[in-house]
C-alpha cells in the first residue's frame, strides 16, 4: 500500500515539474487556451506531449483556483486526457477526487461512469468495474446512462470476438 502512495506522489511531482513556469505576460489560463486551440482547434495538431502538458496544466490550475466550478472543470478535463496519457490508477484517483469533492456536480455522475470504464477497459479489472457500475445504478437509478451501464455490466469480461458473435447472432 505504501508503494502505491509513493507512486502517486512521484507521478504528481513529476507532472507538476513538467508544467512550465508562467510568466507575468503568459498566465496559466493563456497556456491552457493555447494548447487547447492547438490540440482541439481547426488545425487539430494533436501531439501526445502537448496533451500531457495540458493535462498537467489542468491539474495545476485545479490546485491553484478557489472557484469550485472551475476546479471541477479542470479536473474533469485533466482526467479526460489522462484516460489515454496516464497510468489508469492515476486517472481513477482524479475521478475519485471529483466524486468526493463535488458529489452534486454533473461531472461527479460522469466521473463515476468513467471510473468504471477505466477499470473495465484500461485495467481489465471486472470485479472493480462491476462494483463501480453497480454503485452508479444504486446512486443514479433514473440517469439516462443507466442502459449503457447495464449493457456494460452484461458485457464485462467478454472478448471482442464474443461481442461480435453475440451481435451477429442477434441480427
Amino acid at each position: 500500500m505504501k508503494a502505491i502512495v509513493y507512486l502517486f506522489l512521484f507521478v504528481g511531482v513529476l507532472l507538476s515539474s513538467c508544467a512550465p513556469k508562467t510568466t507575468e505576460s503568459e498566465t496559466l489560463e493563456d497556456q491552457m487556451q493555447a494548447l487547447e486551440t492547438k490540440l482541439f482547434g481547426e488545425e487539430n495538431e494533436y501531439n501526445p506531449d502537448d496533451a500531457v502538458l495540458l493535462m498537467s496544466l489542468y491539474l495545476q490550475a485545479a490546485d491553484e483556483t478557489e472557484n469550485d466550478s472551475l476546479v471541477v472543470e479542470y479536473l474533469f478535463k485533466a482526467a479526460d486526457l489522462m484516460m489515454y496519457h496516464a497510468e489508469p490508477h492515476q486517472t481513477i484517483s482524479v475521478y475519485d477526487r471529483i466524486i468526493n469533492e463535488f458529489p452534486v456536480s454533473d461531472k461527479a455522475v460522469m466521473s463515476l461512469f468513467l471510473k468504471a470504464f477505466v477499470y473495465d477497459v484500461r485495467l481489465s479489472d471486472t470485479m472493480h468495474a462491476r462494483q463501480t457500475y453497480q454503485d452508479f445504478l444504486r446512486l443514479y437509478p433514473n440517469h439516462p446512462l443507466v442502459p449503457d451501464v447495464e449493457m456494460s455490466i452484461k458485457n464485462l469480461g467478454k472478448s471482442l470476438e464474443e461481442l461480435v458473435s453475440e451481435f451477429e447472432s442477434a441480427n
